[in-house]
C-alpha cells in the first residue's frame, strides 16, 4: 500500500506512480463493509486515496453517490463541497 505521502511527492516530482484502477462500485463496496465512523487508521488512508482515484480518472463528480453512504459528518460534508466546486 503507498502512502498519501508517496503520492504527493510523486505528484510533485512527476514521479511513475501505478495508477490503480478504482471505481466507485468498489468504493461504494468497501463503504458497505464497514462504516467509516468503524475503520482504522489504514483503512480510512485506503478509503481516501481510493476516492483521490476516483476523483482523478473520473472527475469530482463521480463522488456524488458516495456522499450519502458515508457516515462520518466532516467526511461526508468535506466531500459534499468539493463537489459542488466542480471539477478543479
Amino acid at each position: 500500500m503507498q502512502s498519501l505521502e508517496a503520492l504527493y511527492l510523486a505528484e510533485d516530482r512527476k514521479l511513475a506512480v501505478p495508477q490503480k484502477n478504482v471505481s466507485t462500485d468498489h468504493v461504494r463496496k468497501c463503504l458497505g463493509k464497514l462504516p467509516v465512523s468503524q475503520m482504522s487508521l489504514d483503512e480510512l488512508t485506503t478509503l481516501l486515496t481510493d476516492l483521490g482515484f476516483v476523483a482523478r480518472n473520473e472527475g469530482i463528480a463521480s463522488l456524488a453517490p458516495l456522499i450519502d453512504e458515508i457516515d462520518y459528518p466532516l467526511l461526508r460534508r468535506s466531500l459534499q463541497l468539493l463537489v459542488d466546486s466542480g471539477d478543479l
